[in-house]
């Protein structure tokens, strides 16, 4: 059964959504369920923790001075705030790259704000106001880090790309079938995983660290 939530203005409701639900505790014993976790869907940017990994392990952090703000922008969506532009644009010069190797295509910041200040200053969005461009710098600074070619990083058949897949799969503990391979919003490779894998794989993580200390 799908669960319910309304959307409600002056006393009305405006819309309903459906949803499905599946709530695991860390012993991966199932507290709430809707009955659809083998259900494929595309977690979007909620995997970008994971694909985050593969940067995180290259070194890329210690090599070119980067710290906590740049892992904890590459594994979130921003709303390109100028909190979140100073981060990227230091990071850029950091990996001495200019904004046109970022592919993840530009967008007005998500921030109405940020939004409305840069249309009243006359500039244009860039690959930096994206929301997925924390993303594609770790991808970028990744590939640096590994001596592996960047211009085409967002290759399915690139090896930085098998690396995201490597953690992705470590993590859900399941293998990424080719039809459950597409192409996300901002042009990275995205894969499909059953509700119940991609419980795992935050289980998984937290267990991990917890590991690690």
């Amino acid at each position: 059964m799908l669960f319910k939530i309304f959307i409600t203005r002056g006393g009305l409701v405006e819309s309903a959504h459906s949803a499905k639900c599946l709530i695991k505790d860390l012993s991966f014993k199932t507290i709430l369920t809707s009955n659809h976790s083998e259900d494929f869907i595309f977690p979007r940017s909620a995997i970008k923790i994971f694909q985050a990994m593969p940067f995180i392990n290259s070194g890329a952090k210690k090599k070119y001075g980067l710290n906590e703000k740049n892992i904890a922008i590459a594994c979130a969506s921003h709303c390109g705030e100028p909190v979140h532009l100073r981060v990227l644009s230091d990071w850029l010069k950091k990996i001495n790259l200019s904004v046109n190797d970022l592919k993840c295509g530009v967008h007005n910041p998500i921030n109405l704000e940020s939004s409305n200040n840069l249309f009243l200053s006359g500039r244009k969005p860039t690959q930096l106001h994206n929301n997925c461009s924390g993303k594609h710098l770790a991808m970028l600074s990744g590939c640096l880090a590994n001596k592996m070619e960047y211009k085409n990083y967002l290759d399915f058949n690139h090896p930085y790309q098998q690396l995201i897949r490597n953690s992705l799969e470590y993590f859900t503990n399941s293998t990424i079938q080719k039809k459950s391979m597409a192409t996300d919003g901002c042009n990275a490779p995205q894969y499909a995983f059953s509700i119940n894998d991609l419980s795992k794989a935050m289980i998984n993580l937290i267990k991990n660290k917890s590991k690690k200390g």
